[in-house]
């Protein structure tokens, strides 16, 4: 019942941008991520386009996965930062701490 419903809305969002003149325009670009523990085997297609499902999603800059963590976006972020923090560190000619403190 839950997915006749989820696929009519799918079909009525498309139906509405249609009829407005303003069409998905990035079906390719679309991804489903299924919420829950029951996921279910079924496709959904966007203008007879299947959409691709992921387990975790990348939107405005945050990553989250199905069970709705932040955990990936954490791991992005200190690995991110780690990475920088070695940049900085290899263009110092020390990478005493206590010395780059006090140096300041």
């Amino acid at each position: 019942m839950l997915l006749i419903y989820l696929v009519s809305c799918i079909n009525l969002i498309n139906h509405w941008a249609s009829s407005w003149s303003l069409p998905i325009l990035s079906v390719e670009k679309t991804r489903l991520m299924e919420i829950g523990a029951q996921n279910s085997s079924r496709s959904y297609f966007i203008n007879n386009v299947p959409l691709t499902k992921v387990d975790e999603v990348c939107d405005l800059g945050f990553t989250v996965d199905k069970r709705l963590k932040f955990d990936l976006h954490c791991k992005k972020i200190v690995r991110n930062a780690n990475h920088r923090l070695y940049n900085l560190f290899k263009s110092l000619s020390t990478n005493d701490p206590t010395s780059i403190i006090f140096s300041v």
